[in-house]
C-alpha cells in the first residue's frame, strides 16, 4: 500500500492550522470545538516541534491537564508514537526529552497555580481549558518567559461567556507591539474531521439532542446551557422596574450572604414592597475577611437611605460553624452578630427544594429586578444542572463551577433571600415541577394556602 503523503495524513482544518502556525508563529496557538474533531491529535506536532528548537538547552516545558491521567490519555500516549520513545513519567511527574525536562502538572484544583510557580519555561502544553483553573492558567502564562516561549491549548467549548472564550480566544488576532500574533484561535466542527467515518458522524448527529450538547458537542459552538440551564425557563418571569419609593422607617433592607474565603462571597440586597421581593443590588468578591463585607454592606446601606436598624442579615445555615478569615477569630455568624442588631440563619433545605421554591416565586412574578442589572439576570441564567459526558442532564445536581465568581455563588445567595423574605409554600415541591401548566391554578392555590407573615427581629 502506498504510503500517505505528509498532507494526506491530515484533515483539511488540521492542515489549515498547520500552515497557519507555521506561516504566523503566534506566541499563543489555541483550539477549541467539538469532541473528536481532530483538535488534539494535530496541536501536538506545533508543541514536538517547539521543543526540538531548544535540543540541549536544558530548560523547561509545561504540560497541563485536569488530572495526569487526563495528560496521559490526551498527550503523552501520542507523543510516545510521534517521538518513537516510551514515556516514563519520574517521581515528580516530570520527564526528559531532547535535552530537556517536560513537567506535568494537575490543574483542576483552586490550589494548583503553586505547582509551577518559581519556574522559567520556555512553552507550555494546555489541555481540556475548560477544566482548569483559571489561577493555574494564568499562572503557567506567566511562567513562559524563556526567550521565544510559546504557549499551546486546546478544549471543548462552555458557555458563551466562559473566561477561556473571553480572555483568549475572542482576542485572536492581536497583535504584540513587535507585530506578531499574540494569539491565534482555531474552531472546530465534528465534521472537520474527515477521517471518521460517515455513518457514524450520522449516528452521533442524531442520538445527539438538538440544543446545548449538539451546538458544543457537533457544531463546536460556544453556547450558553439553555437546556441544562436551571432558572433559563423562568427568568423571563422576573419583571424589571425603574425606581422604587421607599417611605422611611417602613421597610428592612435584606443583605443575604453566600459565604467563601477560597471562593466567593456573593451578596444579594433586597427589601419587601407589597410581598414581592425587589432586589436593589448584588455583588461578588473573594479572598477578603467578614470585615471587608460589613464594611461594604454598611456602605451600600447608606446609599440605599436604610438605616442600621433597618438591616437585616441572612447567612447559610452553617455559619455558625466556619470560621472568620482576617481579624477576627469566630464565626461568620457571631462575627455579623457583633455588626449587625438583626442577623438570621436559614435553615437547611435540600437543594432542589430551594430551587424549586426560588422557581415557584419567579414565575409568580413574585421577584423584581431593577433595570440596569442585567448581568444579573445573565449569571442567574448561567447556572446549569451537571451535564455528563454523554450529554445528560442530571437534573438533581447543580453545577457549583469551580472559579471563585461562579454562578452557584451569586445564585445561592438569591435563593436564601428568596426562601427568607417570601417562604416556601408547603405544596412548592410537589407541584412547581408542573407550574408551566398549571399556572392559574397553582397560583389561586398559592394565594389560599400561604401568605408572606410579618416578621419581628
Amino acid at each position: 500500500m502506498k504510503n500517505k503523503t505528509w498532507k494526506e495524513r491530515f484533515t483539511p482544518k488540521q492542515w489549515e492550522v498547520l500552515k497557519a502556525d507555521r506561516k504566523l508563529n503566534p506566541r499563543i496557538l489555541f483550539l477549541s470545538g467539538a469532541m473528536g474533531s481532530g483538535k488534539t491529535a494535530v496541536l501536538l506536532i506545533p508543541f514536538l516541534k517547539h521543543v526540538k528548537k531548544y535540543i540541549g538547552r536544558g530548560v523547561n516545558f509545561i504540560i497541563g491537564g485536569a488530572t495526569l491521567g487526563s495528560i496521559k490519555r490526551n498527550f503523552l500516549d501520542d507523543m510516545e508514537k510521534m517521538i518513537r520513545e516510551p514515556i516514563h513519567l519520574n517521581i515528580d511527574n516530570s520527564f526528559e526529552l531532547w535535552g530537556n525536562t517536560v513537567w506535568c502538572f494537575e490543574g483542576k484544583n483552586s490550589d494548583s497555580w503553586k505547582k509551577p510557580r518559581g519556574m522559567n519555561a520556555a512553552g507550555a502544553l494546555l489541555g481540556e481549558l475548560t477544566a482548569l483553573n483559571k489561577r493555574f492558567v494564568k499562572e503557567v502564562e506567566s511562567r513562559c518567559r524563556v526567550p521565544g516561549a510559546r504557549i499551546f491549548g486546546d478544549t471543548n467549548p462552555d458557555r458563551s461567556q466562559h473566561w477561556v472564550k473571553t480572555e483568549f480566544l475572542d482576542k485572536s488576532g492581536d497583535k504584540l507591539s513587535d507585530g506578531r500574533i499574540n494569539i491565534l484561535a482555531f474552531h472546530f466542527k465534528l465534521d472537520d474531521n474527515t477521517f471518521l467515518p460517515q455513518d457514524y458522524i450520522e449516528s452521533v448527529k442524531a442520538t445527539t439532542p438538538i440544543g446545548v450538547m449538539f451546538n458544543r458537542n457537533i457544531l463546536g459552538m460556544w453556547t450558553d446551557e439553555t437546556e441544562a440551564s436551571i432558572y433559563g425557563e423562568y427568568t423571563k418571569y422576573i419583571e424589571k422596574y425603574q425606581s422604587l419609593y421607599l417611605e422611611s422607617g417602613r421597610n428592612k433592607l435584606f443583605v443575604s450572604l453566600d459565604l467563601g474565603i477560597g471562593d466567593g462571597t456573593a451578596l444579594t440586597f433586597g427589601t419587601l414592597e407589597k410581598e414581592k421581593l425587589y432586589i436593589l443590588h448584588r455583588y461578588i468578591n473573594h479572598g477578603q475577611p467578614s470585615s471587608f463585607y460589613i464594611a461594604y454592606i454598611k456602605e451600600q446601606a447608606k446609599l440605599l437611605k436604610f438605616e442600621l436598624h433597618e438591616i437585616v442579615i441572612i447567612l447559610p445555615h452553617d455559619s455558625v460553624k466556619r470560621e472568620d478569615a482576617g481579624q477576627f477569630i469566630a464565626s461568620r455568624y457571631n462575627t455579623y452578630k457583633k455588626e449587625f442588631m438583626n442577623v438570621v440563619k436559614i435553615q437547611a433545605i435540600r437543594v432542589t427544594d430551594m430551587i424549586d421554591n426560588t422557581r415557584y416565586h419567579m414565575f409568580n412574578k413574585n421577584i423584581l429586578v431593577k433595570e440596569g442589572m442585567e448581568d444579573f439576570i445573565s449569571i442567574i441564567n448561567q447556572y446549569s444542572w451537571v451535564v455528563d459526558s454523554d450529554g445528560v442532564i442530571n437534573s438533581k445536581l447543580p453545577d457549583h463551577g469551580k472559579e471563585w465568581n461562579a454562578p452557584s455563588n451569586t445564585v445561592d445567595s438569591l435563593e436564601y433571600l428568596v426562601f427568607h423574605t417570601l417562604g416556601m409554600p408547603k405544596t412548592v415541591s410537589k407541584e412547581v415541577r408542573n407550574e408551566l401548566e398549571l399556572e392559574t391554578d397553582y397560583t389561586r392555590e398559592y394565594k389560599r394556602t400561604y401568605k408572606v407573615k410579618n416578621r419581628s427581629y
